[in-house]
Parts: structure tokens; sequence; C-alpha cells
């Protein structure tokens, strides 16, 4: 008897289709940096979604209506992902969960604070490059204005 294909097979299907006319277009001396980055972002991804469902374990005696995915569940979803942004809405997705979890822990916990570094090292980063961002361009904005002032002292 045949089988029926799943809708989910299918979609992992046109990903890995996908993710071959990705492959082919890349360099074969970019190939083992570019496959190492999506390698970087599922442990990531996964390290994170751990964390996650530690925090919840942690919380289901004050809820035991609350549920989560098994990190298996989410380990071939992952593993299904070919492209950076499809990691990228899981992150989002991850976020929220978290926020509504980090809500529930105030309640429960409310003298613990529960953070990741990345999210830190993350913040200064932004706040870093944009500081860096504003001050190269008042630099610049500064070295101009003293060369168009000293060109026209030197015309007079």
């Amino acid at each position: 008897t045949p089988q029926t294909t799943t809708a989910r097979q299918l979609k992992h299907y046109e990903a890995g289709l996908e993710f071959r006319k990705l492959w082919n277009s890349v360099r074969k001396k970019d190939r083992s940096e570019f496959l190492t980055y999506i390698q970087i972002k599922l442990l990531k991804c996964l390290g994170r979604y751990r964390s996650y469902v530690y925090r919840c374990r942690r919380l289901s005696g004050y809820r035991p209506y609350l549920t989560w995915q098994s990190t298996a569940e989410i380990e071939d979803e992952l593993e299904g992902y070919y492209r950076l942004e499809q990691f990228d809405e899981f992150w989002k997705r991850l976020r929220k969960m978290e926020s509504k979890i980090s809500e529930m822990e105030c309640f429960y916990f409310p003298y613990q604070i529960y953070f990741h570094e990345e999210d830190v090292v993350e913040f200064f980063v932004k706040k870093w490059n944009g500081l860096k961002k504003t001050v190269g361009n008042a630099k610049e904005s500064a070295c101009n204005r003293f060369k168009r002032v000293s060109s026209r002292t030197v015309d007079q």
C-alpha cells in the first residue's frame, strides 16, 4: 500500500530542495563557513530552548496546566531549517514564550532574577555600535566643518 506524504514531510522535502539550491550557489571554499554558521545557530536555539524547558518545569509545580514541546520535537523542527531567517523567526517566537514565563516567575519567585548573558552582551553590543555610529558621524561632520572654515580663511 502506498503511504501518503504528510504536510510536515512535504515541508521538510521542500526545505531540503531549497537548501540544495542555496548550497549549489555557494562557492566550495565558503561552504564549510556557511555550514558552521547554521550549526552555531542550531546549537544556540537548542540551548536556549532547553533553558526555557527547565524554567517551565520549575513553574509546573505552581501551574500544573503549563505545557511545552519536548526538546526532541524542537530539535527535529530546527534540523529542518536551512535558512537563517527561519532560525531568526524561531528565536523571536522563543523570546515571546520566555517573556510569558518571566512574568510568571516574577509572581512565584519575586526575589530571583533570571537572565541570559547573551541578551546582556547583545544589548551592549547594539548600544556600542549605535554609539560608534553617532560618534563617527559627529567626527566626520566636525572634520568637514573645520575643512570648510579653514578653506574660507585661506582664501580671504
